[in-house]
């Protein structure tokens, strides 16, 4: 098991948000199982759990991680949506990497896979446009 942190300072509020990824590793596959969201009070200068993000977005990855609310209704809300970005198995596996992609969903904990086809890249991760 590996954990993975992701800081974001979003426009949204006077918060630093703060995920930590799960990710399983087997072998020459791995996957993203959960994420745990944690909010820093700059005024309080306290830590607690996220829950619930309402109708806000994280967007998690290896070139930058920020927060959006949605107001179109094109980004499903209340979720995390996140890039592979365990750069070691870009390198050092066979396969290349660019597998572990999805919208992981805080009302239940399930994730859902965002891009389904092959993107095997042995040079860079994939990439949010921000």
């Amino acid at each position: 098991m590996a954990e993975f942190i992701h800081l974001i300072l979003g426009p949204i509020s006077e918060h630093v948000i703060s995920t930590t990824t799960k990710t399983s590793l087997c072998g020459e596959t791995y996957k993203t199982l959960c994420f745990q969201i944690f909010e820093y009070d700059l005024k309080t200068e306290e830590w607690s759990k996220v829950k619930d993000l309402g109708s806000k977005t994280l967007f998690v990855g290896y070139n930058s991680s920020f927060c959006i609310k949605d107001t179109t209704g094109v980004i499903k809300g209340n979720c995390v949506y996140f890039t592979d970005d365990v750069l070691e198995w870009y390198l050092e596996t066979e396969n290349g990497g660019g597998r572990d992609m999805g919208i992981y969903h805080l009302t239940d904990g399930t994730i859902e896979p965002y891009f389904t086809a092959a993107s095997y890249s042995f040079l860079t991760p994939p990439i949010w446009l921000q």
